[in-house]
């Protein structure tokens, strides 16, 4: 997509009445888009609400009633955008469901595939009406779709949506192969426990926002997300400064987690590096940054040193550094070089 145009930017929002969908608007209105706001006709006076807010910001707006399940409602509201404001450049295919509380031994297969509609169907023909449209203009543009942390790995009793969600992330990544030749990036964002009202639990009116989700989950208690950080993310995507990124799955999960670990001991280093894999999915950069002043042998000279404290120091500074090194390089290599290909794109 050209960094330089002539023409206002117009995107598609779907989910576009509250919460994270809302969010993902007014910040594009922000950002210099005209925005259709899209959601299920029962929400059309909320839609109606945001797309007044847009209005006052100084940007076009358009309320547009759609059922995402709906192949025909997709191809109209796509339509639709293109007759009241003139093209379309980026859609944000962002509706989407809970799933039900169920272990696959217990799985209510019509619960599970209700939830599939919305999280997969509804990104798939966003997706494909969007493409055709943008590949039409023949400028480039950017699809964006709504993946979950559960998208990145699997969790106990959400299975069903858990494959929704990483069902998104091989669509995203498919499409961004099938679209590149026609400057069109396409990603996803994959949130992890956000503020809004389909992951309020009774929980969290004890214990705050995001508790009940974080313990059905079993993840670290890492801060609860506001519906603006996921919007930042997608501010980022389907700006001009993304061209180079495509078919990527950027997770948003306040992703620190802490680890006790000696570095001089192998075990605790690779078990700093599975407790990584395991909470964020991957690794991508080590810094090998622990290390200590000679060890416990303070600061002499060499006819006074004490080879045990020499050796502590060495133990920190040369071989816990190669270990550090050498686990990241090997995770680097199997993981990014052999597992990444199989994910479909690789730079």
């Amino acid at each position: 997509m050209s960094t330089s145009q002539d023409y206002t930017r117009v995107a598609i929002v779907t989910g576009g009445a509250r919460g994270i969908g809302k969010a993902i608007s007014l910040r594009l209105a922000a950002d210099g888009l005209d925005v259709v706001v899209a959601d299920l006709p029962g929400q059309i006076e909320l839609l109606n609400t945001v797309a007044e807010e847009i209005q006052r910001m100084g940007r076009k707006a358009v309320a547009v009633a759609v059922d995402v399940t709906k192949e025909a409602d997709v191809k109209a509201m796509v339509e639709a955008t293109v007759s009241a404001l003139g093209r379309l450049d980026v859609m944000v295919a962002n509706a989407g469901v809970g799933g039900s509380v169920q272990s696959v031994m217990d799985a209510d297969i019509q619960a599970w595939e209700k939830g599939w509609e919305v999280n997969i169907k509804g990104v798939l023909l966003c997706y494909k009406y969007a493409a055709r449209q943008i590949v039409k203009q023949g400028n480039g543009g950017r699809i964006i779709g709504a993946s979950s942390i559960c998208g990145l790995r699997g969790y106990a009793d959400v299975g069903g949506y858990c494959i929704s969600k990483a069902a998104v992330r091989s669509l995203t990544q498919t499409t961004a192969l099938e679209l590149r030749e026609h400057k069109i990036t396409v990603n996803a964002y994959a949130p992890a426990v956000i503020e809004t009202n389909m992951t309020a639990t009774e929980a969290d009116k004890e214990h705050g926002p995001g508790f009940g989700v974080k313990r059905l989950l079993k993840i670290p208690d890492f801060r609860t997300g506001q519906p603006a950080d996921v919007a930042n993310a997608v501010s980022f995507l389907a700006s001009p400064d993304s061209h180079f990124v495509t078919g990527q799955t950027i997770s948003m999960n306040d992703g620190t987690i802490a680890v006790i670990a000696d570095v001089s001991k192998e075990e605790d280093f690779k078990a700093m590096v599975d407790a990584t894999v395991l909470a964020l999915d991957r690794l991508d950069v080590m810094v090998a940054n622990a290390g200590v002043v000679n060890g416990a042998g303070g600061l002499v000279s060499v006819m006074d040193a004490k080879v045990e404290g020499w050796q502590n120091g060495w133990d920190v500074n040369i071989r816990g550094t190669l270990e550090r090194l050498s686990t990241a390089v090997w995770f680097d290599i199997v993981h990014n070089n052999v597992i990444a290909r199989c994910r479909g794109i690789k730079f």
